[in-house]
């Protein structure tokens, strides 16, 4: 781009001091390389177009007039040569650096002539998220996960799923030997609450007790007990000493030796009075 700046200019000079002193003048650029005949004519030919339109008129090969002239003496000419081309050494530099959501810029400057131009830096897209949890979840409802990009602010969610309850237990109604009790449950954090049953326990049986001790001919009796309730589970007769038939037998006997006492009681009677009798 330099280098055609200073060959206008050169033109352009050239064009203006011809216009005001209305001679022919020769332009020639103290340095850089030749132009080819076709690149020096498409050059020449643009730069009368740009003076043309800006209202002026330029003669052939840089000759200014007020009216474009192409047969002018030519021996004069001067081959016009074009400005030394740079090798270009850009340096580059970030000035303003991408993010996740906007692009970054970097400048490119030649270490050697100044020129430079600019590269937009696509946004990189990837965001640099942190995460904080916004709702605790809890037994009954789920929480939220954010994620927040340091950078742009960006945000997105993310569900906590639901915890378990946490019950705690405690008995509410004893079992007995007969009923079923009961333990309910509840939540430490909700409240919510469930019943499990406790099934009854049934009776424990006990050592039996004599509650009756037997006799020579009386049976006796011992009853046995439920351990947690005292309920009497069952009662069992004691045989007696000696068996009630011995007391049959021996009532028998008394008996025999009572009605043989009488009856003799009464004969000696009898005798006597029949003595007394007969001695009368």
């Amino acid at each position: 781009m330099k280098k055609y700046m200073l060959l206008k200019r050169c033109l352009l000079t050239a064009s203006m001091i011809g216009m005001f002193m209305a001679s022919t003048v020769h332009v020639q650029c103290t340095e850089g390389t030749f132009y080819s005949s076709k690149e020096e004519s498409q050059l020449i030919e643009k730069l009368r177009k740009e003076c043309e339109d800006a209202g002026y008129t330029l003669g052939h090969f840089g000759s200014g007039s007020g009216q474009t002239d192409n047969s002018q003496d030519t021996s004069n000419q001067e081959t016009v040569k074009q400005a030394k081309s740079c090798e270009h050494d850009y340096v580059e530099s970030i000035t303003k650096e991408a993010t996740c959501a906007e692009d970054g810029e970097m400048i490119s400057k030649c270490s050697k002539c100044g020129d430079s131009y600019k590269t937009v830096i696509p946004a990189t897209g990837k965001h640099d998220y942190v995460s904080e949890t916004t709702k605790e979840a809890t037994c009954t409802e789920a929480g939220v996960l954010t994620y927040t990009c340091k950078v742009c602010g960006d945000s997105y969610t993310e569900e906590i799923p639901i915890i378990d309850h946490k019950y705690e237990e405690s008995v509410t109604k004893d079992a007995t030997c007969l009923e079923s009790g009961e333990i309910t449950y509840t939540c430490s954090m909700c409240g919510d609450s469930y019943t499990e049953e406790i099934a009854a326990t049934g009776h424990e049986a006990g050592t039996p007790i004599v509650t009756k001790e037997a006799g020579w001919f009386t049976p006796g009796e011992k009853v046995t007990r439920c351990t947690r309730c005292e309920e009497v589970l069952s009662t069992e007769a004691m045989p007696s000493r000696f068996p009630v038939a011995y007391l049959y037998i021996l009532i028998s006997v008394i008996a025999i030796f009572v009605i043989v006492g009488i009856s003799l009681t009464v004969m000696k009677k009898k005798n006597a009075k029949s003595k007394l009798a007969k001695s009368a």
